[in-house]
């Protein structure tokens, strides 16, 4: 949980750092500083929690978002799936950033 959802204000993070489900693993050793980590971080919980739907919710805008999801969903309902992440640094890249490199 975050008490602010500004891109570039200062968070409060309040999720759990250390996640199991049967023989996954999520462990997120940084904490995000923005939304944008915040979404980074949460594609990876809700792959290891197999929260498809949630995911959805926040990466399925563009129709090859939804297709990738619904193609991980049926994968992990035939046992096919990550079993671990460990977030060792999360840093994203800001609009600026991407734009200079181009």
């Amino acid at each position: 949980m975050y008490t602010d959802t500004n891109f570039r204000s200062n968070i409060c993070f309040e999720g759990k750092r250390k996640v199991s489900v049967d023989d996954r693993n999520f462990v997120l050793e940084d904490i995000p500083e923005n939304i944008v980590e915040e979404t980074v971080m949460k594609e990876f919980l809700y792959t290891i929690t197999a929260e498809f739907d949630a995911m959805s919710d926040i990466l399925a805008d563009i129709e090859p978002h939804r297709i990738s999801i619904e193609n991980e969903k049926k994968l992990f309902e035939d046992d096919i799936y990550i079993q671990s992440y460990i977030i060792h640094e999360i840093s994203t890249l800001t609009e600026k950033n991407i734009v200079s490199q181009n």
